[in-house]
This record gives structure tokens, sequence and C-alpha cells, in this order.
């Protein structure tokens, strides 16, 4: 929120200026704003609530301490009966939080493995999975688990799964990272998505994400900013853009975007880190990049790819790779790409473009049941937003801003008004009117 008010006011300060500005931007940005100040005035609702029980169970349980003290030093029937009205009292407090922390545990009142092992993952950057001991579970059902979140490559939930499985069972190299994949294919096919999802399912969550935007270091010099600058530059002592994520997240992510368009000498860093797992930074020190899942993407190739899967074609992954990876070697030194696994990304058709509609619809609704609102859709919206979909060159990635332009506000600004006027909303139906543009009918 607050991120998005200093957005918001400079854009503005350009505005009074009588600069020019994306006004849609700064719409979508307010819109943005309102429903997350509403999201956090409903999570401190419920923080109070949670810290008021929490409270008055640890008072109650002093009182059942202290009548039990007195029960045995008395003897008496008189404090075992108050004593059985105090932990009664207890019981139905300690039922009132449980329900209160059903959807999500705000506060705590007593210290448990649990809450002890996310105090530790928040100092050492080491995912709560890891230290709880899940991740091998998760593991099992991590191909699963992706299939919900990256439709239409099998491919590359099947490579991913391959070295998921060997860690797990402590078979991959021990002197090299997770895994090192290349993700080559056009625009808008999950590349992005699986790193957020792989991220989410692996690591507990998108904050072990560590996004580095290659087209940045387009000059050789630039690489001071990936490791840090050496002793005597500008910029030494604040740590570099990637060793410093890896250094403060060891456990993590790490997705370098449009990785065609660095400098061939910025590469040169990643030989070490591909190979052995370890990089020296700016100061000198040894960051370990072994437990880290090094995603890359790229559009090199994406016309090839376009061309052989033409017409509903599928070829093979192995095939798929054959075929571009000439491509690939000439813009990468072969040393360089013999360290990455190539997986490549088939374009998206008209079926998987309904599902991506349907799944993100979908999340959108649970959004809205955040809010106790009901929400449902026509079969036509889906259609209209894949076909608005196929008009691009953005594909799947166009579903979001579609929904955030024109859904997203309908639902707000009625929202606002109920809000205002003291109504209280159920259902969100959303539909196409005559003219193809998307409307809402609330209850």
């Amino acid at each position: 929120i607050a991120e998005g008010e200093r957005q918001g006011e400079a854009m503005r300060r350009d505005l009074d200026a009588g600069l020019s500005i994306d006004h849609e931007a700064l719409d979508a940005l307010e819109t943005r704003l309102v429903a997350a100040r509403a999201e956090l005035e409903q999570v401190e609702t419920r923080w109070a609530i949670q810290r008021d029980l929490a409270e008055r169970l640890l008072e109650q349980r002093k009182q059942c301490a202290a009548a039990r003290l007195a029960g045995a030093a008395e003897e008496t029937d008189e404090p075992r009966a108050s004593l059985e009205e105090l932990e009664a009292e207890l019981r139905t407090l300690q039922a009132e939080l449980a329900a209160a922390q059903a959807s999500e545990r705000l506060v705590s009142f007593e210290v448990c493995p649990r809450l002890v092992a996310e105090v530790i993952s928040h100092w050492t950057g080491v995912p709560l999975s890891q230290l709880a001991r899940e991740h091998n579970t998760k593991v099992i059902t991590f191909a699963d688990d992706l299939r919900q979140r990256v439709r239409g490559q099998e491919q590359a939930i099947q490579a991913l799964d391959k070295a998921m499985r060997a860690t797990a069972a402590g078979l991959n190299r021990s002197d090299a990272p997770v895994g090192v994949f290349l993700l080559v294919g056009p625009s808008g096919v999950g590349k992005t998505e699986t790193a957020l999802a792989l991220a989410d399912l692996l690591y507990g969550g998108e904050r072990f994400l560590t996004v580095i935007n290659m087209s940045e270091f387009q000059e050789k010099h630039t690489v001071s900013r990936l490791i840090g600058a050496p002793p005597g530059y500008v910029g030494y002592g604040e740590g570099g853009m990637l060793t410093e994520a890896v250094r403060q997240k060891p456990y993590s992510v790490i997705l370098l975007d449009e990785v065609e368009k660095a400098d061939p000498d910025v590469m040169n860093v990643f030989y070490q880190i591909f190979d052995k797992g370890v990089a020296n930074d700016g100061e000198g020190r040894e960051i370990n990049f072994r437990n880290c899942l090094i995603l890359m993407t790229s559009n090199l190739a994406s016309e090839r790819i376009a061309s052989l899967c033409a017409g509903g074609a599928r070829p093979g992954a192995e095939d798929l790779e054959l075929a571009i990876r000439p491509q690939l070697s000439q813009h990468f030194k072969p040393a360089l790409l013999g360290r990455m696994r190539v997986v490549p990304y088939y374009p998206m058709d008209g079926d998987l473009l309904r599902q991506l509609v349907g799944l993100k619809l979908a999340r959108f609704g649970e959004r809205l049941a955040r809010r106790q609102l009901a929400f449902s859709h026509c079969d036509g919206l889906v259609e209209h937003l894949a076909e608005r979909c196929t008009h691009g060159d953005s594909g799947a990635r166009l579903i979001d801003h579609l929904i955030d332009q024109h859904l997203q506000p309908l639902v707000v600004d009625r929202l606002l008004d109920a809000m205002a006027a003291g109504e209280s909303l159920q259902r969100v139906h959303a539909t196409l009117d005559a003219d193809s543009a998307v409307t809402c009918e609330f209850a």
C-alpha cells in the first residue's frame, strides 16, 4: 500500500506539473489501492479479534492454575467446583479462538515447534517447509500441484519434477544448484508463471523468488550490479542484486528474465554458479547457490517454435529442443549452454487459453470471497476474454490485464457505493451486454 501510494503521489505531481502520464495506469493503481486498503482493514479486524481472545485465554489459564493451587491447599469441594467452571470457560475460549483462526492464524498465544520454525525461517531465510520437514512430502505431489498453475506445458512439468525428485532423494549433485533450466518460448505461455509456482510450491511463497531483468545488463561493466562492486569502486559494501538476494535467501528460486539480452561478458559470472554452485561477491564472500533453483527465460527461437507448432501440430519435446538448439548455440557459448537444461514451451491454443481464463476468473472469485461475495460468470465471458488474448503477442499474460481493466473496476465501484450506503452485497454475476462489453449484476 505504501509503495502504491508513493507511485500515485509521484504520478499526480507529474500531472500537476503539466507532464503527460498514463491515466489508465493511475486509475488501475487507485483501484488496486482501494482493494488493498479494504483487505487491510479486514485483516486488522481479524487480528484484533484474535488478540482479544488470546489475552482472555491466557488470563483464564492463570485463573485455572490459581484455582488448582487453592484446591490442592484447602482440599475442599468448593475450589474444585470453581475450577470446573473455570476450565469449562477455558475450553469455550479455546474453541472461539480456533474458530477465529480457521482461515488464518494472526496471533499465537503459546510457543510451539511450528512457531519456533517460523521465527527461525524469518531470521535465516530458510523456508518453513524445509525446517518443518515438509519438503519431501510436497515433492510427491509437486507435478500435480504445478499442473494446477501451469497449463499445457507437460514437458516442462516433467523436466522440473525429475529434478525435484532427485533432490528430495538426495541423488542430485551436491556441488551444483538444485537445477538450471532455460525456458524458451513465446511470450505469455507460462514461463514466468512457472517460476512463481515453483517458489510457492517448493519454498513456501513468492517472496522466495528473486527476479532479475537481464535486459538491464547489456553493458559489460554492469556485472558489478549482479555481484557487488569491488573495493575502491562506487557501491562497494552495498552487495549485488544476485549475490545479496541469495545470501539473504539461500533457499529460493532465481529467475533471470530475458537472459538473451544480457552482454556475453556478464553471463561469464554464471559459469561457476551453474557448475559449482558458488560465486564470490564484490567483498570476497563466497555465496552458496546449491540450494537454489535457477530459471532463465528467453524468447529466442520463438518464431521457429511457432512455425513447428502451426496448425495445431505438437512435436515431441526432444524434437523441438533439437530444432531450436542451433539458434540457441548462435547466441550462447557452447560451454554455457551445456550447463543449462533447455525446456521449450509450446504456444497457447484456444482450449488452453479458455482454461487459463477460467483459472484467472476463479482466482478473482477467491478475492471476492474474502469480502463475503459469491462470484459467478457466464460462459460467454470466458470465450470473450480468450478471444481477446489471441489478437496480441502477450498471450495469457493479457488475461490479468483484461480482468483488472474491465471487470474489477465494475465490482470495486459498486462495492464502495454499497459500503457508503450501508448496503450488503451477497453475489456478483459477470456477463456481457449486447455490445460484448463486460457488465456485472449484483444482489
